[in-house]
């Protein structure tokens, strides 16, 4: 997958996911005798770099220092530093980043309502009152997170063409609500899963995108066709989240042209969850 994109498309970058490969370091590295040095080593120099040549210089002294030269993940990360390494890569920008936040929330907030149970000796049953609360709460702000069957989701699709459907703006907020609202949810043990959510999420954030392209762009180039409408870019991230998210990218593919019955929408799709899934995977 990922030499097809570089051919078909040259001008991309694919980068790797920080979050997940700092993740890996206990698995990786724990069973080394100095491994809280060279956690600490390492991250001082994934964070903290300000050069390429910096970044390079410190970690080969690592590598030195710590006997590491045998080891096969280190090595491979580091003929990949190019896409993972922030002092690479601080120059490019990046698509996709919504379900690394939003499955990283997910795993934080589990943390957090665990941490909750353990401080003040609270019985399990507690945890999803309290995250009901959360959502409530959210929910008083931007009721839109609510579930109402896929309604929300169809006021977006139509978005520009009805003066009921959500603005840009709105999308926006919504997007970053719903994310929170459903990672509250599911860390607190609440009953549901993330299908609805991510297809909420997925056509908001499509929506937001395409909305604001149009504006940009089509006001630079004469006419209104440059850009396709938001409600095309809505469906491809529909169903994109849903791909990442739930790792389902060939059902994500299925759903969206049952929907659509249009053959168009089945190629941006696929490179669309082609990227979405080499970013959360790796």
């Amino acid at each position: 997958m990922t030499i097809a994109i570089e051919e078909m498309f040259p001008d991309s970058h694919h980068r790797l996911c920080l979050w997940h490969i700092m993740k890996k370091l206990p698995a990786k590295l724990s069973g080394h005798a100095q491994y809280k040095l060279i956690k600490k080593q390492l991250k001082n120099i994934v964070y903290n770099s300000l050069t390429i040549d910096e970044c390079d210089k410190n970690w080969m002294k690592m590598i030195e220092d710590f006997n590491l030269e045998n080891n096969d993940w280190l090595k491979s990360l580091y003929e990949q530093r190019n896409r993972w390494i922030p002092v690479y890569v601080k120059d490019k920008f990046w698509a996709g980043l919504h379900s690394v936040a939003f499955s990283r929330l997910v795993v934080w907030f589990t943390k957090f309502f665990e941490f909750i149970k353990d401080q003040f000796a609270l019985p399990s049953v507690m945890l999803p009152a309290l995250g009901g609360l959360g959502a409530g709460m959210i929910a008083l702000k931007d009721p839109g997170i609510l579930y109402w069957g896929f309604t929300n989701v169809e006021e977006i699709l139509h978005t520009g063409k009805s003066a009921s459907a959500p603005g840009i703006w709105l999308l926006t907020q919504l997007v970053c609500a719903k994310v929170v609202a459903t990672a509250i949810c599911k860390g607190s043990g609440l009953v549901g899963g993330l299908y609805a959510p991510s297809l909420m999420i997925g056509a908001a954030l499509g929506a937001v995108f395409g909305g604001s392209a149009a504006e940009l762009i089509n006001s630079t180039i004469p006419g209104n066709g440059a850009v396709a409408q938001p409600q095309a870019y809505a469906l491809v991230g529909m169903a994109a989240t849903l791909a990442s998210v739930c790792s389902v990218p060939l059902t994500s593919v299925l759903l969206l042209f049952e929907l659509t019955k249009d053959y168009r929408i089945l190629l941006p799709l696929m490179v669309t969850n082609g990227f979405h899934l080499l970013f959360i995977l790796f």
